[in-house]
């Protein structure tokens, strides 16, 4: 992480996008298993109330 570092302590614009892609490729997995479950759920307690 230090290389990202320059002499006037400044993170270059490719190492923030690097950064926030690293970051949303480890959050979007959880997200879209969160979203099916939470889908997967609302479905099975819309069937059972026979909505």
């Amino acid at each position: 992480m230090s290389r990202s570092l320059h002499a006037n302590n400044t993170i270059s614009l490719t190492d923030k996008i690097e950064a926030v892609i690293g970051i949303l490729g480890y959050l979007l997995p959880l997200i879209l298993c969160l979203a099916f479950i939470v889908g997967l759920a609302f479905l099975m307690e819309a069937r059972i109330g026979g909505i």
